[in-house]
């Protein structure tokens, strides 16, 4: 008796499976003539156009039409648990690519940026289906392109996870217009994720060289977590491109975290070499050898001679930085650094003419201290 009650109830779940599945095919088949009719309305109105009749109103209708389709699919996908899209459905959906490029053209000019992004999955995301392919015909924009206004879109919607997605959609799909990288890597940075930055840092220099702003990206944000690569990185670019300040100050941002201070003090004084007239780059340089003059002090690596040398040099370089500034905005914060580090120099060397100096460099630069 237990055993055929044991059968009667793997009958009776295999029947209770067996209906179950059946409702999800009648569902499943009901989402897929709701999408249908939803392009056979919308083929409808255009077919008025075709005879001039079309207005206001019917464009509105299309919109609908073309939304009513969408989630028609969708509601298709979600039920149909994976079984493979159904021809009839494949065909239109991409035979109707133009028609929702447009859509979301409309959308996005009208500032509707999620309504946008949404409308715009039948254009980047469906025609991974093979079938929906193959029944593209003449498309107005490349997939890619689509992609990244896509990306765009999302961005304007504060959707910037779905952003970042699509922009990787566009590069999957072969689009490498400098948009792409430039607009990836500034969504990564403001959205303060770094390992996407330095994930599209990396495609960018792969595409664009050694010598391009992307190269810069990628050693900021490889130092960030491995400075020992980003010294490797930023020693590959000088060693293609000798006469560029930038990487070796990109190594000295490498060597400062690897406290290899030598190394830094080295190269920043390269720096000054390559670019003499640079404020900025006698600041930098100034700045270590008195940080170097300190530290030699404070562990007891100086004498007290030794020390006063050191200051000294630092000075120089410092003064450097003020003689050759024009007082243009940019420059002012090396100016206003360096003669603040020089006023605490002097004083505790004791030179009366270096104190002079530094007040004359404030006169002509309408300073008061």
């Amino acid at each position: 008796m237990k055993v055929f009650r044991l059968i009667k109830s793997v009958r009776m779940a295999a029947f209770i499976v067996a209906i179950l599945a059946g409702v999800l095919t009648v569902m499943a088949g009901d989402a897929e003539q709701k999408a249908l009719k939803a392009f056979a309305d919308y083929d409808a109105i255009m077919q008025k156009r075709a005879g001039g009749t079309l207005d206001a109103n019917d464009s509105i209708a299309m919109q609908q039409n073309l939304k009513a389709a969408l989630a028609g699919f969708r509601q298709w996908r979600q039920e149909a648990g994976g079984a493979e899209m159904p021809d009839e459905l494949a065909k239109a959906i991409g035979a109707h690519y133009n028609d929702f490029t447009v859509a979301g053209i409309f959308m996005f000019q009208a500032r509707d940026y999620a309504g946008a992004y949404d409308i715009w999955e039948a254009c980047v995301e469906l025609p991974d289906n093979p079938a929906v392919a193959e029944a593209v015909k003449n498309p107005q924009n490349p997939r890619g392109l689509l992609a990244v206004n896509r990306a765009l879109a999302a961005t304007q919607a504060a959707m910037y996870p779905e952003a970042l997605a699509a922009y990787d959609k566009a590069f999957a799909l072969g689009y490498d217009d400098r948009q792409l990288f430039d607009s990836a890597v500034t969504l990564s940075q403001q959205t303060g994720d770094n390992a996407d930055a330095l994930k599209w840092a990396c495609r960018g220099a792969a595409k664009y060289g050694r010598n391009s702003v992307y190269r810069e990206y990628e050693i900021k944000y490889t130092t960030e977590t491995d400075p020992a690569k980003g010294v490797e990185l930023a020693t590959e670019s000088i060693g293609e491109n000798p006469g560029e300040a930038r990487w070796y100050n990109m190594r000295v941002i490498a060597y400062e975290r690897l406290k290899r201070n030598e190394d830094a003090l080295a190269d920043l004084r390269k720096v000054t070499e390559l670019t003499p007239a640079d404020p900025m780059a006698w600041y930098n340089y100034g700045n270590k050898l008195l940080y170097m003059a300190n530290l030699g002090r404070n562990g007891n690596t100086l004498d007290k001679n030794a020390y006063k040398t050191a200051l000294n040099e630092a000075a120089e370089a410092l003064e450097q930085a003020v003689k050759c500034s024009t007082g243009e905005r940019k420059s002012m914060h090396a100016v206003v650094k360096s003669l603040n580090f020089l006023d605490q120099i002097y004083a505790q060397t004791n030179d009366k003419a270096g104190k002079k100096r530094v007040a004359d460099y404030r006169a002509k630069f309408g300073m008061t201290k």
